[in-house]
């Protein structure tokens, strides 16, 4: 007898000739870029497989989700549930500010699960803004390994690969929000640059003045190095002293004006701050910090699934268009997986792939 085996490999295919918007294929898989908005991916010359890197073992074994270990105490919502002895499940999440011009990191309710779909949690916005990487480094060759406690971590949300959870050191007796930036070429909040590392810092035990959350379910656990409890405090790893905290429910948002078709916004969540705090000894955790715990990840990666990145380097030249790209919008990173595999999530099907320096098309952005 014959047999043949065929192995898939990377292509990218133009949806017309000539055009810069196009779509990458594993074999004849179209996989989808989870995106809301941009399109614009910046390459050198050479094959796909050149800036699309496959998402490596141990991303997938570094996906969690955080909450509040004390749910109750940060929300009005939460305080009202104690009373009908529901208690709110929170999650970290993250979002643009009303402004669009930041993307902050808030306390928001625990999004509704979706059916597992070919081997794949998650599937909608609110559940991939819930999913953090840990890891030494951003997404890319380097994150072949796993988190260790024995090294500062960086945090990833799961469907923003190439940003990271930052924040900058606070005035004197202030408070900087936490939000998500670039990858800095260069960690370590060197050069006044933001700080990206941190440390997560266990605690053995939380005090809840409104009563004691419910344990995680033992389906929703989730085993990470150094952590026997679970709940740890973030610490900035750049600039020790300076820790994560809960800050205050915002005001809500103004409704619309009467007689507009425009839907009510949605309510924010507490945001997460950076501030720096004092503890009683060099291991201890300031009670002032935000107590986290570690849950199974909300989203996972199916098992195809790419990170596709741009060249860093791509930047506008001299007498360029006005459309040219500037250096700050050339890193980008996607995750791509498979369309067939997309449940309830933003995705572009196509990328508007483009050589350093290019003109933008008005509509890839």
């Amino acid at each position: 007898s014959l047999s043949l085996r065929l192995r898939p490999r990377l292509a990218q295919r133009p949806v017309r000739p000539g055009s810069p918007l196009r779509g990458l294929f594993h074999g004849p898989v179209l996989l989808a870029a989870l995106t809301d908005g941009d399109r614009r991916l910046f390459v050198g010359a050479g094959p796909p497989s050149a800036w699309a890197v496959p998402v490596p073992p141990a991303a997938r074994e570094s996906l969690v989700s955080l909450r509040p270990a004390c749910a109750c105490r940060h929300a009005k919502a939460g305080q009202e549930g104690r009373a009908r002895g529901d208690t709110p499940r929170l999650v970290v999440s993250h979002a643009a500010d009303r402004g669009g011009k930041a993307e902050t990191a808030e306390l928001a309710r625990e999004p509704p699960p979706l059916p597992t779909r070919r081997g794949r949690r998650g599937g909608s916005d609110a559940a991939n803004a819930a999913s953090w990487r840990l890891g030494a480094s951003p997404a890319g060759p380097l994150a072949a390994r796993t988190y260790s406690a024995r090294e500062p971590t960086v945090l990833e949300p799961f469907g923003r690969p190439g940003v990271l959870l930052s924040s900058r050191i606070p005035a004197p007796q202030g408070t900087e929000v936490v939000e998500l930036l670039p990858a800095a070429e260069a960690l370590g909040g060197a050069s006044g640059g933001p700080l990206q590392r941190w440390w997560l810092r266990p605690v053995a035990s939380v005090d809840c003045p409104c009563g004691a959350d419910p344990p995680v379910p033992s389906e929703e656990e989730a085993r990470v190095d150094g952590l026997a409890a679970g709940s740890f405090a973030l610490e900035s790893a750049d600039s020790p002293g300076f820790w994560v905290v809960i800050g205050p429910l915002p005001p809500p948002p103004p409704p619309p004006p009467p007689g507009s078709k425009q839907s009510a916004p949605e309510p924010r969540g507490p945001p997460l701050l950076l501030r720096q705090l004092r503890s009683s000894s060099a291991a201890a955790v300031p009670p002032e910090a935000a107590v986290l715990r570690v849950s199974r990840s909300m989203a996972t990666y199916p098992p195809l699934s790419y990170w596709a990145q741009s060249n860093v380097s791509a930047c506008s030249s001299p007498g360029r268009s006005r459309r040219a790209t500037a250096c700050g919008d050339a890193r980008r990173t996607y995750l791509m997986v498979p369309l067939n595999g997309v449940l309830d999530e933003h995705y572009s099907p196509f990328l508007c792939t483009l050589s350093p320096g290019a003109a933008v098309p008005g509509w890839c952005s």
